[in-house]
C-alpha cells in the first residue's frame, strides 16, 4: 500500500492517540507499532531533509519560535520542492485493523479519517 508523505504526521499522531488506550489487544498493538516504526523512519527522514533545506537556502532558525526563517527570494523555490516531497508516494506496510477492534477506545473523527487506509470493516 502507498500513501502520500503528507500524511506522516497526521498518521502518528493517530497512532499516538491509540497508543495512549489500554483496551486494545496485543494483536492490534503489535499492527499499530508495525505501522508505527515507518512511520518513525519517514519522520526522522523528514527532518534530515528539513536540516538539507536549511542550509542549501540560507534558512535560519529562531530559537523563540521553534521555527526555520528563509529568505523571502527562496521561499518560492524551496516551497515547490517541499510540495514534491510531500506528494511523493510511500510505501507502507500491508497491515490492516479490523474495524471492530478499534470499536472500544472511542477515537475522534480526525483520527478514523488519517486511519482509514489501515482499517478493514
Amino acid at each position: 500500500m502507498t500513501i502520500k508523505r503528507r500524511l506522516i504526521a497526521p498518521l502518528g499522531a493517530a497512532l499516538e492517540e491509540i497508543k495512549s488506550k489500554e483496551n486494545l489487544k496485543i494483536s492490534t498493538k503489535y499492527r499499530i507499532l508495525k505501522i508505527q516504526d515507518i512511520v518513525k523512519k519517514e519522520l526522522e527522514y523528514y527532518g534530515i531533509l528539513i536540516e538539507e533545506l536549511r542550509e542549501r537556502y540560507g534558512g535560519t532558525y529562531n530559537e523563540e519560535t521553534k521555527s526555520i526563517q528563509f529568505p523571502d527570494d527562496r521561499v518560492e523555490e524551496l516551497g515547490l520542492e517541499l510540495t514534491c516531497f510531500e506528494n511523493e508516494e510511500i510505501e507502507m506496510p500491508e497491515v490492516y485493523i479490523n474495524l471492530e477492534e478499534l470499536e472500544p477506545i472511542q477515537l475522534s473523527w480526525d483520527t478514523l479519517e488519517v486511519l482509514m487506509p489501515f482499517i478493514k470493516e
